[in-house]
C-alpha cells in the first residue's frame, strides 16, 4: 500500500518535514499511531490526532489503496 503522511505544526517542525512518502504492507488493520511512533519514537511525546483519507481515524486497513495519512497537533478556533 502507499501512502503519504503529511505533518503540521509543531510536529513538522520537530521532524524537519511536512511529508513523507511510504510502501507499507497491511495484513488487515493496524494501528497507525503505532506505526508512527515506531518510526518517530519522539512522536510518543506530543499530543496529537490522526486522519486517514480526511477523516479522523487511527485505523488503516488493508482494503484502501493510496492513502493519506494527517498528523495534526492540537489547535483551536473562536
Amino acid at each position: 500500500m502507499k501512502l503519504v503522511v503529511k505533518y503540521f505544526g509543531a510536529i513538522a517542525e520537530y521532524l524537519e518535514m511536512s511529508e513523507e512518502h511510504w510502501e507499507l504492507e497491511v495484513s488487515s488493520s493496524m494501528q497507525v499511531r503505532e506505526v508512527l511512533e515506531s518510526r518517530h519514537p519522539g512522536l510518543k511525546e506530543f499530543t496529537y490526532a490522526v486522519s486517514v483519507n480526511r477523516k479522523l481515524s487511527d485505523v488503516l486497513t488493508d482494503s484502501e489503496e493510496n492513502v493519506e495519512i494527517a498528523v495534526l497537533p492540537p489547535f483551536a478556533g473562536g
